[in-house]
């Protein structure tokens, strides 16, 4: 699958600015049939998914993390399940 794989940042419940900066980075740089997939990592992801409802984005992926806090070592491996899996 081809593709651009956005990780939307999230701090404390708040979905971060830059979230929506990579979206639109990710639209200057798609090419073709390119779909671009957000994934938002979080206690509650679902709560991100209308901010992200964006135009340009062909997929929200929400994953649920256990961890209120930053915790590199989860992120890691989520994000790198995703790759793999795509």
């Amino acid at each position: 699958m081809s593709g651009i794989l956005v990780i939307a940042e999230q701090r404390r419940g708040e979905l971060r600015g830059v979230s929506l900066e990579l979206v639109t980075a990710a639209q200057a740089v798609r090419r073709g049939g390119d779909a671009v997939s957000v994934a938002i990592l979080a206690v509650e992801p679902e709560q991100f998914v209308p901010a992200l409802s964006v135009g340009g984005v062909d997929e929200l992926i929400t994953v649920k993390v256990d961890a209120r806090e930053f915790d590199p070592d989860v992120h890691q491996a989520t994000v790198a399940s995703l790759v793999a899996a795509r």
